[in-house]
């Protein structure tokens, strides 16, 4: 009677606390995890957007390009034009139409990467005053071969080519103006997105690894403490089983006398203590099963180890990723270089047109001041390519910082590896001492059945030492409380392994969902 409730208070024990220690443990793993998981994915997301805008200041870079190929060829047109209306010389016709070629020719591109309203409107105007320029010369070029030089002169004397070009180039500084205000927008948007990623990352590895230090600890206080009670229970049974077994002996001895009238009952006892034995020998292969759940949980926590291993490698994909944007800022760097070069070309192209408008004498004079509005706007786009080379040596700091960063989460992780290393080595330690208790505890409970059954068996035949028997009776009761003690002790120690052991699966199983 007493064996039996004895028992179900301890199966009830078993379920109340089977999730305790488990539902805490995953828990305690699954917060940094999760912290540094959301972390990862805001700086990914981030790394897309900075990449999205650096391929908008690539297209505005080449739109600026683009622009100054037009201008150029227009401006190239125009001095063309006048060339050949002072010298009438036919290879002057030949560059006009080739200028012409490459005007048509950076249209045709621009018309494909103009995607703004306002920028569409001044292109389109841009691309009329080409083509109303190119009739216009047509009509000088017509009167200059049918031998109206007076004619040709007249109506360049009009100034229609003059407000022609002098429309064009205001449009042309308007268009460049807006690309190189929205080159400045783009970059200042990559530069935040950048700054705000670093932030994220360097709060979420903080914070990672503060919450995985507290939570380490608050678990390793837990375990060690209901280790150390189960590890009291199991002493303090041993020790009422010892005080036990010897007032047994005391017992026994006292009734040496009547050990002859016994002889046939100690046969049977014989007997009695082989089925002890194999009883002892069932609870040895449930202690070495309560020994391999352990073994289970410390291989657990080494494929842990192997999981953060993945985890710091993504991070130091994370830092690839910041090399590679830093070579594509390289090639933005480049692209700016090209830019300045062609202004340096155009200024060039400017002062030889200048020149040549001085010998030109009086008919040179408007080419004159064409030559000095290309130089302008040749030093503003060589200005704006300084810009843009500015905008992307504070990109190259910022991506310096970041990398510097990630190292910090790689740091971060490698500490959180140490720690479940430390976990690992104590779930191996003690297994060792269960091991030792288990077996200590094993033998205490083979001797005290082996004097249970005997006692048993000569109280049944003893029939003149009743009160002895009363005395082994209640020595027999203290034994299996004892041992009901150690076997609710034994089942603390079960459910903590297992406990630990599901704890592990249900981490390896959340970092497999996460990745």
């Amino acid at each position: 009677m007493i064996d039996t409730i004895d028992k179900n208070s301890s199966t009830q024990k078993y379920r109340l606390n089977q999730f305790k220690l488990r539902g805490q443990m995953l828990l305690g793993y699954a917060v940094p995890v999760f912290v540094f998981a959301g972390s990862t994915y805001v700086v990914y997301t981030n790394a897309n957007k900075v990449f999205e805008a650096f391929n908008q200041v690539e297209n505005v870079q080449k739109t600026i390009i683009e622009v100054d190929r037009m201008a150029l060829a227009g401006s190239n047109m125009v001095a063309n034009n006048r060339a050949f209306l002072i010298v009438e010389n036919e290879q002057f016709l030949q560059l006009y139409q080739k200028n012409w070629q490459t005007f048509q020719q950076a249209s045709e591109n621009l018309n494909q990467m103009i995607n703004l309203a306002d920028q569409k409107q001044r292109f389109d105007q841009m691309q009329e005053i080409g083509r109303q320029f190119n009739q216009y010369q047509q009509q000088m070029e017509a009167l200059i071969k049918q031998g109206k030089r007076k004619e040709a002169i007249i109506v360049f004397n009009t100034g229609i080519g003059q407000k022609l070009l002098s429309n064009f180039l205001k449009l042309n500084y308007e268009f460049n103006d807006a690309e190189t205000k929205r080159l400045a927008q783009e970059n200042n948007q990559a530069r935040n997105i950048l700054q705000n990623a670093v932030n994220l990352l360097i709060i979420g590895s903080i914070f990672s690894a503060f919450t995985a230090l507290i939570i380490a600890w608050l678990i390793s206080s837990l375990v060690s403490r209901k280790i150390g009670q189960a590890i009291n229970a199991i002493d303090k049974s041993s020790l009422e089983i010892n005080i036990a077994v010897e007032q047994q002996e005391k017992i026994t001895r006292s009734q040496a006398v009547s050990v002859n009238q016994t002889t046939r009952t100690m046969d049977e006892l014989g007997l009695s203590a082989k089925q002890a034995s194999d009883q002892a020998e069932t609870s040895t292969l449930g202690a070495k099963q309560v020994l391999n759940l352990a073994e289970n949980g410390n291989e657990l926590v080494e494929q842990t180890l192997a999981e953060m291993s993945q985890t710091k490698d993504k991070v130091r994909a994370i830092a690839e990723q910041i090399l590679r944007l830093s070579e594509q800022t390289n090639q933005i760097g480049s692209i700016s270089q090209v830019v300045g070069d062609l202004a340096n070309q155009t200024n060039m192209l400017a002062l030889n047109a200048a020149v040549e408008a001085v010998r030109a004498g009086e008919y040179g004079k408007g080419f004159s001041v064409v030559a000095s509005e290309i130089r302008k706007l040749a030093d503003e786009s060589q200005k704006s390519a300084h810009q843009i080379n500015a905008l992307v040596a504070e990109i190259k700091q910022t991506n310096s910082l970041t990398s510097r960063v990630t190292d910090a989460g790689i740091k971060s992780v490698e500490m959180t590896v140490d720690l479940a290393q430390k976990t690992a080595n104590s779930f191996s330690n003690m297994s060792g001492e269960i091991n030792t208790i288990v077996q200590g505890s094993q033998q205490i409970s083979l001797n005290a059945k082996q004097q249970a059954m005997a006692i048993q068996q000569v109280v049944e035949a003893m029939n003149n030492l009743n009160n002895n028997a009363q005395s082994s009776s209640n020595g027999m009761t203290q034994i299996k409380l004892g041992i009901q003690k150690l076997n609710d002790a034994a089942f603390d120690l079960k459910d903590i392994v297992q406990e630990t052991s599901e704890a592990a699966k249900k981490e390896r199983k959340m970092r497999s969902y996460i990745n």
